[in-house]
């Protein structure tokens, strides 16, 4: 592929990705896309076969993007319980700086993971969850971690945690009275999440 292709097919997922986070599978239009990348409609379709395979593209590429960055976690740790805090953080961090993540996996949710139960995610599912299977296990033999501990459980609590806190910024401040400044509260929240997992697991 020459630079130019290349470039040229940035743009148009870059364009998809926010109109896809936007409005949805269904909501979307491609001539939308078109102009928000400032390329030629046939010329999209020439790189994709249509809506629903340059959607796909997208979805893949958001969890690509998200597996890039938890690998850089994937590096040798001292202690489990510091370990445990570089994940957190890491989600937190991540989906902050990356809205159109959560837009887009929330949209999928909705339509019931409709579309990516077709698309191969083999090449970059379960890496982060090994790891952060392997930290746990890893304390609960040094006897840092109750032995009880169920590894998916805390795995899924991390996950959970991290993503709703982004998910419904937009309507829990009102029904807490915004009591919680979503938009500032952040390092808050992952100190918070942080010590309610670490209470849980620790000995």
């Amino acid at each position: 592929m020459k630079k130019n292709d290349e470039e040229t097919k940035e743009l148009i997922l870059k364009a998809a990705e926010t109109e896809f986070a936007q409005k949805g599978f269904y909501g979307a239009r491609v001539d939308a896309i078109a102009a928000l990348s400032g390329i030629n409609k046939r010329f999209i379709y020439s790189w994709f076969t249509n809506k629903e395979e340059l959607y796909k593209v997208v979805l893949h590429e958001a969890y690509k993007k998200m597996a890039r960055t938890e690998s850089e976690i994937f590096v040798e740790y001292d202690n489990c319980e510091d370990a445990i805090r570089r994940v957190i953080k890491m989600y937190f961090t991540y989906m902050e700086n990356n809205p159109t993540y959560v837009s887009l996996i929330l949209w999928e949710n909705l339509n019931k993971g409709e579309y990516i139960k077709s698309i191969d995610l083999s090449d970059i599912k379960n890496k982060v969850y090994d790891y952060i299977y392997k930290i746990i296990k890893e304390g609960k033999e040094k006897g840092d971690f109750r032995d009880d501990v169920s590894e998916s459980q805390t795995i899924l609590s991390i996950m959970t945690l991290t993503f709703s806190y982004f998910s419904n910024r937009y309507t829990l401040p009102k029904l807490m009275d915004d009591k919680v400044d979503f938009a500032r509260d952040v390092d808050e929240r992952i100190n918070n999440v942080t010590e309610m997992i670490l209470k849980y697991i620790k000995k």
